[in-house]
C-alpha cells in the first residue's frame, strides 16, 4: 500500500508541477496545460505501478493495459469534472 500511495503522490506532483510550469513559464492555455500534464503524469504513474506495484513478468497484452489505463484515466478526469459541475449548480 505504501508503493501505491508514494507512486501516487509522485505522480500528482508531476501532474501538478507540469501544469504550473506550462500555464506560467511556458505561456501554454489551461486546457492545453492541463492534458498535457495529465498525459505525463498517467504515463508515470503507468510504468511504475506496472514496474513496482504491480509487477509483470511477461510484456505480453502491454498494449492492451496501455489503453485501458488511458481510457480510464480519461473517464475519471471527465467523471470528476461532471461532478464538478453539478457540485457548483447546487450552491
Amino acid at each position: 500500500m505504501a508503493i501505491y500511495g508514494s507512486i501516487s503522490a509522485i505522480g500528482y506532483g508531476i501532474d501538478m508541477a507540469t501544469f504550473l510550469i506550462l500555464t506560467n513559464a511556458a505561456d501554454f492555455g489551461l486546457v492545453t496545460s492541463n492534458v498535457l500534464s495529465k498525459i505525463l503524469s498517467a504515463g508515470f504513474s503507468f510504468s511504475a505501478h506496472r514496474r513496482f506495484t504491480f509487477p509483470q513478468v511477461d510484456s505480453s497484452g502491454r498494449g492492451d493495459q496501455i489503453i485501458k489505463y488511458f481510457l480510464l484515466h480519461v473517464r475519471q478526469q471527465n467523471t470528476e469534472q461532471i461532478s464538478d459541475k453539478f457540485c457548483h449548480c447546487r450552491r
